[in-house]
């Protein structure tokens, strides 16, 4: 799941595209706080699987501004694959997001 965040450098832009402009010291900080974001009873400490188009990590977040990294990846190979699938399903360039967007559409069943 991809929550909507926007750093305080952009928070100008909160408003006309109703979204909530969220103040956290870092991008990492960010990715690891966005659980608690989207449910509330989420407690610390958490394992985080952060998957990006990127690389990937797996970080240990014990409160806020603490979390360690894991584990990473080294290559972007699943920005790749997202790229590559959403471009055989003709989605178009980031293949992430349009994938995820299919996706919701889909039926789970």
């Amino acid at each position: 799941m991809a929550l909507p965040l926007l750093v305080p450098s952009d928070a100008s832009l909160a408003p006309p595209v109703n979204l909530r402009s969220i103040g956290l010291p870092s991008p990492p900080a960010s990715h690891a706080l966005s659980p608690r974001l989207a449910d509330e009873s989420i407690t610390f400490p958490y394992a985080l699987l952060l998957v990006s188009g990127g690389h990937c990590q797996i970080l240990r977040v014990d409160g806020v501004g603490e979390y360690r990294r894991l584990a990473t990846t080294i290559d972007d190979a699943l920005g790749e694959a997202f790229d590559k699938t959403a471009k055989i399903l003709g989605l178009g360039f980031p293949g992430g997001p349009a994938v995820e967007r299919k996706a919701r559409e889909g039926d789970a069943k």
